[in-house]
């Protein structure tokens, strides 16, 4: 079945693919095996990932991550922060947790 499935994938690829040399099956196969199963994994995970972007003019968080010694309000985010929510059976209720924190940039870059 993966021999089938790939000589049908192999003109589409190829022609897609950048550089003027064949495509590295071994590798590619390799990733494409990795996100399957990451496929898979969300189709039951009742945990849902999340990004978010801290909006401008709003006071910096504990979610947030500057850098050096800037204050101030957020001026612009330059990197998304991603939050992972998910269901607590004992609690019964939805929760969150930080995963990444979101780069913000502060006010006080304008003035320095």
């Amino acid at each position: 079945m993966e021999a089938h499935i790939l000589a049908q994938l192999s003109p589409v690829l190829q022609a897609l693919y950048p550089v003027d040399l064949p495509i590295q099956w071994t590798q590619l196969r390799m990733h494409l095996h990795a996100l399957i199963l990451l496929a898979r994994e969300m189709k039951v995970q009742t945990d849902v990932y999340t990004p978010f972007l801290p909006i401008r003019g709003v006071p910096r968080t504990v979610d947030d991550v500057v850098m050096g010694e800037e204050t101030g309000l957020v001026f612009v985010c330059t990197f998304p922060g991603l939050m992972r929510r998910f269901w607590d059976d004992e609690r019964r209720g939805w929760f969150e947790r930080l995963v990444v924190p979101a780069v913000v940039s502060l006010d006080s870059v304008l003035t320095d």
